[in-house]
């Protein structure tokens, strides 16, 4: 996940406020958190990204990039491409038999 930097900080924020004492919150605060690198553009406009994070993406010789709402999402070419046919599959199926998520239903498409 891509955050634009304010967006990560309200997220960061967010995640902080819910304490640290649960285990379960604290292991994903450090995941999140712990995790996050501010990632410079070069002068071609592309992302230099760490090493560590490409490996934790996956990410081959090419990437996609996704943007849903105030993230975007890079994912390796291929993974993205399957994933999208496997989710428009599962739409398909659900949709077909009536059972989307409720919080969906009000959406007209």
């Amino acid at each position: 996940m891509i955050y634009p930097a304010p967006e990560f900080q309200a997220f960061e924020t967010q995640l902080l406020a819910r304490g640290s004492l649960n285990p379960k919150v604290r292991d994903i605060q450090r995941f999140f958190i712990g995790n996050a690198r501010d990632v410079d553009m070069d002068r071609q406009g592309r992302l230099l990204l760490p090493g560590p994070l490409r490996s934790a993406a996956s990410l081959g010789s090419k990437a996609t990039l996704s943007g849903i709402g105030n993230l975007f999402e890079l994912w390796d070419a291929d993974t993205f491409d399957r994933r999208n046919a496997d989710t428009a599959d599962a739409l398909a199926a659900d949709a077909a038999a009536g059972d989307l998520p409720d919080v969906l239903m009000d959406i007209s498409l």
